[in-house]
């Protein structure tokens, strides 16, 4: 993802995030705050945060860049969600009315609207979409926010590839 000061973000298997700047690299690892290797997703909102997702073999954290360093949570999820899935790239994120999105094996879950990162921890999904709510499947692999604020949710799995859409205006799946 390119940040608002024109840097180039890039997440990497086994290297940590990289900042790509005019004149050089950075790079932030495990003690830099990141909590596992390799990233699933490095990604804005629109206040101009910059987040990372970290994918541990049994863990999805997500981290805030705060200031030179990334502060981390582990956000909670119902006690039913055991597979976190495996999708990447835009698998979470914080849409423009500020309600978070966190992608897993078992649905999407979406959050109450303003909750804040550091609240993630201790805080239940508002709602968790599945496909007896209209997604082809419950194991998601990509998420999208378009210019109308819909949510558009990719999933994956033997009988359970497809394509739906979450209409802000009605709140409901297609």
């Amino acid at each position: 993802t390119e940040d608002a000061n024109g840097n180039l973000w890039l997440g990497t298997e086994d290297a940590g995030v990289v900042k790509l700047v005019t004149g050089g690299m950075v790079s932030f690892g495990l003690a830099d705050g990141l909590s596992a290797r390799p990233i699933a997703s490095v990604f804005e909102d629109g206040a101009g945060g910059l987040y990372v997702i970290t994918a541990g073999v049994t863990t999805r954290d997500l981290h805030r860049l705060d200031g030179e360093r990334f502060t981390g949570v582990r956000p909670r999820l119902p006690a039913s969600i055991r597979d976190l899935g495996w999708g990447a790239k835009q698998v979470s994120f914080r849409d423009r009315t500020g309600t978070w999105w966190i992608a897993t094996g078992e649905g999407l879950c979406r959050y109450r609207p303003g909750t804040r990162f550091e609240y993630l921890p201790h805080t239940l999904p508002e709602r968790t979409y599945t496909r007896r709510d209209g997604l082809a499947g419950d194991n998601v692999f990509r998420l999208y926010e378009d210019r109308r604020g819909d949510i558009w949710v990719g999933t994956i799995g033997p009988g359970e590839d497809g394509l739906a859409v979450w209409r802000r205006g009605t709140g409901r799946i297609e």
